[in-house]
């Protein structure tokens, strides 16, 4: 199990902060001591599945008080998945694992990587969704070079 963290240093891109990736691997008796209730599921990469991929997650949370900041940031990423990466070509997906930590919920959603540009205009109606992250969630990264998959996740304080 690999696990991106923040790293030493942090570069701001328009108005969020975005972290180098450390990669730890736990023993096999510490992962088997500490593990979090987890869920994953992949879905096609289409705009319709971004809707059963809230679902997924809302089902998981119930009535939490962070199921809203949860679905919200989950559709941001994978309307990311769905509209910029290489998971949107014929026969893409995208993958969203949930990790419940002593206080955490970590959403991760695993795509098919590709390039990855910042194209916001001040006056575009998009290009906001990682701001929206931002915003919601306590923590957030990105991990892969574009070459292979990707990894976006945030994490939200678990009551």
């Amino acid at each position: 199990m690999s696990e991106s963290s923040p790293g030493p240093g942090t570069a701001s891109i328009s108005g969020y902060r975005s972290h180098a990736a450390v990669v730890r691997q736990p023993s096999v008796s510490t992962l088997a001591a500490t593990s979090p209730p987890a869920w994953s599921r992949s879905f096609r990469a289409t705009p319709d599945q971004v809707r059963e991929a809230r679902q997924f997650l809302a089902g998981i949370l119930g009535d939490s008080p962070i199921v809203g900041d949860a679905l919200a940031c989950l559709s941001e990423l994978a309307t990311n998945s769905v509209l910029h990466s290489n998971s949107r070509r014929s026969g893409g997906y995208f993958a969203v694992h949930a990790s419940l930590y002593r206080e955490v919920l970590r959403v991760e959603v695993e795509d098919e990587g590709g390039p990855w540009g910042y194209r916001h205009e001040r006056d575009d109606s998009s290009g906001r969704g990682l701001v929206i992250v931002d915003r919601l969630s306590r923590d957030w990264s990105i991990s892969g070079d574009g070459a292979g998959t990707r990894t976006v996740w945030f994490e939200i304080n678990y009551p």
